[in-house]
């Protein structure tokens, strides 16, 4: 008995030519799944366990980073001092440019960003978070710049030299736990620089020929110079990776974005 109607159909053609290419469309369409967090909420600081949403993981380094930043107004050893008392630390320059492209491509829908809590972040704040850390419109953040501190400390520099990381505070002095020599990173002295490829420190390997900042495709990149230390800008002008910042300097525009690793 046929109780086939002409409101039913087949859900496979009679003849199945072309269902690859059907396959492959359909595919292309579909929206990136989500990456599952590595660790769990609780593992994490008081005080990202209290606003996880001010934090997106960046599960490729298995930290959470701040969505804005905090600690304004320090220079670069009390704003150490003053987030290691809260437990959370300033980012390396890896980190922060892991989490700077990993922001690039969820705005532009190839990579779905979590929470601290697990829980998606939309593709609209997605692009509002690209945005603060890379636009130089900066109306939708109360005409600030995005300024901050990164935890890199360069050591009598020659090409490629010894670098300082992973700053901690031991009896209240600021002291880093790791001593690594840097890889090859782009020449000159400053001047545009294509975002990637990245050293394994962050740092980028190639200059651009670029005339001006465009927006997701360079930066400006001042070079390690010695006992100088690391920050990243977002201003009006450009967005940049500066290496040869003076670890005294002040300003109530720069702060922290700040990080946290679970515990171990």
């Amino acid at each position: 008995m046929n109780n086939q109607t002409n409101n039913s159909r087949p859900l496979i053609p009679v003849n199945p030519k072309g269902l690859e290419e059907i396959a492959a469309a359909l595919l292309a369409q579909s929206t990136p799944s989500p990456v599952s967090p590595d660790v769990a909420l609780g593992e994490f600081p008081e005080s990202v366990r209290r606003n996880p949403r001010d934090y997106i993981l960046v599960p490729e380094k298995n930290i959470v980073m701040a969505r804005r930043q905090s600690y304004d107004g320090l220079n670069w050893k009390d704003a150490i001092k003053t987030a290691h008392a809260d437990k959370l630390r300033l980012p390396r320059i890896d980190e922060m440019m892991k989490y700077f492209l990993n922001a690039r491509e969820a705005s532009n829908g190839k990579k779905q960003l979590l929470y601290a809590d697990g829980s998606p972040v939309s593709r609209d704040q997605a692009v509002a978070d690209w945005n603060y850390v890379s636009s130089r419109d900066r109306s939708p953040f109360a005409n600030k710049p995005f300024w901050t501190w990164l935890d890199a400390k360069f050591e009598n520099l020659q090409s490629l030299g010894p670098f300082h990381s992973n700053h901690t505070v031991i009896q209240g002095v600021v002291k880093p736990l790791l001593r690594s020599t840097l890889d090859v990173y782009a020449g000159g002295n400053k001047g545009w620089a294509e975002l990637s490829p990245l050293s394994k420190e962050g740092l980028p390997k190639n200059n651009s020929s670029a005339t001006d900042y465009v927006q997701g495709q360079n930066l400006y990149f001042w070079r390690p110079v010695s006992e100088k230390v690391a920050g990243f800008v977002a201003g009006s002008v450009k967005t940049g990776l500066s290496c040869d910042e003076a670890p005294s300097d002040v300003d109530s525009r720069l702060g922290v974005l700040a990080c946290a690793a679970p515990k171990k």
